[in-house]
């Protein structure tokens, strides 16, 4: 899947979130990334990002985000064993 452009909304609080609010109580973005190794400051290059909003302990599933990244460099066999990203799956997506 390339990306899809989708509105995530998520209220910005300007007050403190107390350190007793239960992670129930609020609502959040996890997101996820695959790159072409482990020395992204350096050599490595983003290769994938995804986000899932939660609410509630609840994924919300029609508002998650997954885009490839085109690293404009190959992606090793091991990346590919670990990801199932392949350069051609990235071929045609964004640019790093």
């Amino acid at each position: 899947m390339f990306f899809q452009r989708k509105n995530i909304s998520c209220a910005l609080m300007y007050e403190k979130i107390p350190l007793s609010t239960r992670i129930d109580d609020l609502t959040f973005i996890v997101f996820d990334t695959e790159t072409t190794g482990f020395q992204v400051a350096t050599t490595d290059r983003l290769i994938e990002i995804g986000g899932v909003p939660v609410s509630g302990l609840k994924v919300i599933e029609n508002a998650r985000f997954q885009t490839y990244v085109n690293p404009e460099r190959q992606i090793s066999r091991e990346i590919i064993e670990l990801t199932s990203i392949t350069d051609a799956k990235v071929a045609g997506a964004p640019v790093h």
